[in-house]
C-alpha cells in the first residue's frame, strides 16, 4: 500500500512538471500546433493532449480550431496561453512610497501606479491607506477586487518562506494583520530586497548568474543573496541583513542627523556636486561604511557580480563612484567583482513580487512552476524592463 502511495506521488508530480512546461513553452512561443508544442515538450500527442485538456478546463489555455481553407484539408489546432487565465495585483511597500502593478498570466502589466506614502504612518493606518490605495487602483483599472487571483507584495523586513507571514520586529513593521484579513484572495509576501535580488537575476542586469549580490547603498547595508541560483534565506531569514549589527548604526549623532533618509542623504550629494567640501566629506563616510559591508558580504560569498540597489544609486552618481572607489580599497588583495546598478531602477522589488506571485501562483494551482516569464510593459508609465535579448542594460566596473 505505501509502495502505490509513493508510485502515485511521483505520477502526480511528473504530471504537474509536464503541465507546467506546457505553460513554459506557450510563453516562449504562443499559438502551436499539438505537434510541434510535443516535440518542444518531449511527450507524445496523446500523453501531451491529455495535459492542455487539463489546462483548458482551468482556464490557462485556449484551443483555436482553424477554418478549412479552399485547398482542402483540415489544418492542425493551435493552442495558447491564456492571458485572462490568472490576474494578480502586485504591492510594493516601502516607508516613503507605495507602488501597485496588475498583470496577467502571460505577464503583461496592464496597470501600475506609484503612490508617496507618509514614513510616520503606524502598521494599522498603513494597512488601512493600502486597502483604499487597492481599491482606487484597482477601480481606475476597472477590474473588480474579486477578479484578482493572488496578490503578491514586496516589503521591508523578514518574510517567512511561505511568504504568508511576516516575521518583523513589531516597532519597525510597516503593516499589521488586518491587510491580508480584509483582501479576497491570498497575499504572498517577499522580503523587498530578496524580490529585487530575484528580479535582478531573472530579468535584469545579472540575468541567468547563479551568485549574486543586491545591496541596498545605505550605512546600514542589507542585501539580498543569489547563491547557487536560489534566494538564500538563512535559518532565521536574515541573510544578507547587516543592518542589524548592532555596529553598522553606531554613528556620532551628527551623521545620523544627516543620513537619517535617503532624501537628506540625496540632498548631501547635491551640495557634495556643487563644491561643498563639508559634505563631500559626510558622503565620503557615507559611501565607506556601505562599501565596508558590501565588502564583507562578498568575501563571505564570492559573487559573479554585486549589484548596487536603492533610491540613492539612480539619483547621483558621486555616490556610485564612491562606493566603488571604496569597495577597491576595501578589497585591495580580492577578486576584482564586477559591480554595476541595477538595471531596474525602483521597480525592482515590484518586478520581483509579479515574478513571484506568478510563480506561487502555479505552483499553488498546478503543482509546479514554469520557470518560464516574461514580463511586459502595457502602461504608459516608464517601467524598466530590460529585452530578452540583453543579459545587462548597464556598464559592469570590476571593484578592484
Amino acid at each position: 500500500m505505501e509502495e502505490s502511495a509513493v508510485h502515485a506521488d511521483r505520477l502526480a508530480d511528473l504530471s504537474a512538471a509536464s503541465r507546467a512546461r506546457c505553460i513554459a513553452e506557450l510563453r516562449r512561443a504562443s499559438s502551436q500546433p499539438l505537434h510541434a508544442l510535443a516535440s518542444a515538450i518531449g511527450l507524445s500527442r496523446p500523453a501531451l493532449k491529455a495535459h492542455l485538456d487539463t489546462l483548458i478546463g482551468l482556464g490557462f489555455v485556449t484551443q483555436e480550431e482553424p477554418r478549412i481553407g479552399r485547398q482542402g484539408g483540415r489544418p492542425a489546432a493551435t493552442f495558447s496561453l491564456n492571458p485572462a487565465g490568472a490576474t494578480l495585483c502586485v504591492l510594493d511597500i516601502s516607508r516613503h512610497e507605495h507602488r501597485y502593478l496588475l498583470l496577467d498570466l502571460e505577464g503583461t502589466i496592464h496597470h501600475a501606479t506609484t503612490i508617496d506614502a507618509d514614513g510616520s504612518l503606524s502598521p494599522s493606518a498603513r494597512s488601512a491607506l493600502i486597502l483604499d490605495q487597492i481599491h482606487n487602483f484597482l477601480n481606475e483599472a476597472h477590474t473588480p477586487i474579486e477578479d484578482i487571483n493572488y496578490f503578491s507584495g514586496a516589503i521591508g523586513g523578514q518574510v517567512d518562506s511561505s511568504g504568508t507571514a511576516q516575521r518583523i520586529c513589531e516597532r519597525n513593521a510597516l503593516i499589521d494583520n488586518t491587510l491580508p484579513a480584509n483582501l479576497p484572495s491570498p497575499l504572498i509576501l517577499e522580503n523587498d530586497l530578496k524580490a529585487a535580488a530575484h528580479a535582478e537575476q531573472r530579468i535584469g542586469g545579472a540575468r541567468g548568474l547563479n551568485d549574486i549580490i543586491y545591496a541596498l547603498v545605505w550605512y546600514q547595508v542589507a542585501a539580498g543573496l543569489i547563491l547557487d541560483g536560489k534566494l538564500r534565506r538563512g535559518v532565521h531569514e536574515l541573510a544578507g541583513e547587516l543592518n542589524l549589527v548592532h555596529s553598522t548604526s553606531d554613528l556620532p549623532t551628527e551623521r545620523l542627523t544627516q543620513w537619517e533618509s535617503w532624501p537628506a542623504v540625496l540632498d548631501l550629494a547635491h551640495q557634495c556636486d556643487n563644491g561643498n567640501e563639508a559634505a563631500r566629506t559626510s558622503i565620503r563616510d557615507f559611501c565607506q561604511r556601505a562599501a565596508q559591508q558590501i565588502a564583507f558580504l562578498a568575501s563571505s560569498t564570492d559573487p559573479e557580480m554585486i549589484v548596487l540597489g536603492g533610491p540613492l544609486v539612480h539619483r547621483s552618481t558621486v555616490i556610485v563612484n564612491e562606493v566603488i572607489n571604496a569597495l577597491r580599497k576595501e578589497l585591495p588583495n580580492g577578486p576584482a567583482f564586477a559591480t554595476t546598478v541595477s538595471a531596474l531602477p525602483t521597480w525592482g522589488p515590484a518586478l520581483g513580487a509579479a515574478l513571484r506571485g506568478l510563480e506561487t501562483f502555479e505552483l499553488r494551482t498546478l503543482g509546479a512552476a514554469s520557470q518560464e516569464y516574461h514580463l511586459h510593459n502595457a502602461t504608459p508609465l516608464s517601467i524598466p524592463i530590460p529585452p530578452l535579448s540583453e543579459r545587462s542594460t548597464t556598464d559592469c566596473t570590476p571593484s578592484r
